[in-house]
């Protein structure tokens, strides 16, 4: 992995850790490497209130990726970044467990990557976890090892 693909993608992972740490989930959202290494953040707008679920939240996320890329030529990488279930990992090709996925890819380089980040979150022990009244508690997040998958190219594709 290129130096600018793996700050894009540490970056991306980072931000995922932190909601789930926060709120025990996250909606997918993308990050973009600008021209002077600047970082910038997209989610879905409030107002996509018409969205039903998460593959269709995925989808309308990804075409405005598309579109911002195709727009602005000073995005030199973006990440597309999805909570999914994985059939198996490397460490046990036999169990389901969740798992970040950050699809990650530069305007210009062959690297494309999907990198997940298996997680379990556990329910936390007395006071772990616990939340202010209110509150959603999370326990306990235990993250696998990341991995890496090549894969085609889904974002830069019409911004070439």
């Amino acid at each position: 992995m290129t130096e600018k693909l793996d700050e894009l993608c540490n970056a991306t992972i980072s931000l995922a850790q932190e909601a789930l740490e926060e709120n025990g989930a996250f909606p997918p959202f993308a990050v973009y490497l600008l021209a002077d290494d600047e970082l910038e953040f997209q989610t879905l707008e409030d107002e996509d209130d018409t969205i039903e679920d998460a593959d269709q939240a995925i989808e309308v996320l990804r075409a405005r990726v598309r579109a911002r890329l195709k727009d602005d030529p000073t995005i030199t990488g973006a990440a597309l970044c999805t909570d999914v279930l994985l059939d198996g990992t490397p460490e046990n090709n036999e169990a389901e467990t969740d798992a970040i996925c950050v699809h990650v890819e530069l305007r210009e380089g062959e690297d494309c990557l999907d990198v997940l980040v298996p997680y379990a979150i556990t329910e936390g022990e007395a006071g772990e976890g616990e939340a202010a009244e209110g509150e959603e508690g999370t326990g306990s997040i235990d993250y696998q090892d990341a991995f890496a998958v090549e894969v085609d190219r889904e974002l830069f594709i019409l911004a070439n």
